[in-house]
C-alpha cells in the first residue's frame, strides 16, 4: 500500500509516457512541487496545535511571520487572528484574509472585490461599522488593511457606516465616473 504522502505521479502515469525523459522529469517536478506544498501546509497546521499555549511574545512574532500589525489587541485577539491567519496562507486570497484578520478588529467589516461591484480589476472596497473619530483610527484601519492584504490588490475606498444618537441627520455621497464628478 502506498501512503498519500508518498504517491508519486510516475507511480500512476501510463508506462508508456515513462519512457519519454522530458515527461518523466516534469512528472518529477510537479512531485516536487505538491510535496513541498504538502509540507508547508503540514508545518502551518501543526502551529495551531500549540497557539493556545504560547505566551504573548511566541504570538508576536508568529503575527509578524504573518505580517499582521494589530496596534490594539489582547492575546485572546492575537491568537484568533494567529490562527485565522494560518488558515489564510493555507487557502490564500486577499478577501479571506482581510474578513478573517481585520473582521476581528473592526465591528461588521467586510469586503468587496471589483467583481462585485464592476471595478477595475485587481482593486477592492471595505465597509465597517467601527466607529472611527480621529485619523489616527483610520490611519490604523489603512495600515492593518495594507498590511493584510497582498501586493497585487488595491483598495478603492472604504465606507464607514456611522451612527450618531442626534437629532440631525446629515447624509451624502460622492462618486466618480470617468473623471466626472457627481
Amino acid at each position: 500500500m502506498i501512503l498519500i504522502d508518498e504517491l508519486k505521479l510516475t507511480d500512476i502515469a501510463a508506462i508508456s509516457t515513462l519512457d519519454d525523459i522530458t515527461t518523466k522529469y516534469i512528472y518529477e517536478a510537479i512531485d516536487y512541487v505538491l510535496q513541498k506544498r504538502n509540507s508547508n501546509a503540514n508545518i502551518e497546521l501543526k502551529k495551531l496545535e500549540i497557539i493556545d499555549l504560547m505566551n504573548e511574545q511566541e504570538i508576536n512574532l508568529l503575527l509578524w511571520e504573518y505580517s499582521i500589525y494589530p496596534k490594539k489587541a489582547n492575546l485572546e485577539e492575537k491568537k484568533k487572528m494567529v490562527k485565522r491567519a494560518i488558515f489564510s496562507k493555507i487557502n490564500m486570497g486577499t478577501t479571506k484574509v482581510l474578513k478573517d484578520v481585520c473582521g476581528l478588529l473592526y465591528k461588521g467589516f467586510d469586503v468587496k472585490e471589483w467583481t462585485e461591484y464592476n471595478g477595475k480589476p485587481g482593486t477592492f472596497r471595505i465597509y465597517t461599522d467601527k466607529k472611527i473619530t480621529n485619523s489616527n483610527e483610520y490611519r490604523e484601519l489603512i495600515e492593518n488593511i495594507n498590511a493584510n492584504k497582498n501586493v497585487r490588490s488595491h483598495l478603492d475606498y472604504i465606507e464607514l457606516k456611522q451612527s450618531n444618537s442626534s437629532k440631525y441627520f446629515i447624509k451624502g455621497y460622492k462618486e466618480i465616473i470617468g473623471g466626472i464628478t457627481k
